[in-house]
């Protein structure tokens, strides 16, 4: 399965935050990837790139474009994956 999205995120705020998701103990990064090998046959590997700046009302934002291929899981164990993605990468705000 692949998704693709798009962030308001740094290459370096990337490496740092990828150390929280599951299976980071096998995490191998290269350039703008990272990619986590399982023991079981499951991969994930996530892809930034076309990082760029938004300009909003003044206001530069880091943008990049995300892609997350994984293979080997079921349906539940991606939509588990991808809630604590979106809980780990999450911006706040109010």
């Amino acid at each position: 399965m692949v998704v693709r999205l798009e962030m308001a995120i740094t290459p370096a705020e990337f490496r740092r935050l990828t150390y929280l998701l599951p299976g980071v103990q096998q995490v191998q990064f290269e350039g703008m990837s990272a990619t986590c090998e399982q023991t079981d046959g499951q991969r994930w590997q996530i892809t930034l790139s076309n990082a760029r700046t938004r300009s909003l009302a003044g206001l530069n934002v880091p943008i990049a474009d995300v892609e997350i291929e994984m293979t080997g899981y079921s349906a539940s164990e991606v939509q588990r994956f991808l809630e604590r993605f979106h809980l780990v990468f999450r911006r706040g705000g109010g």
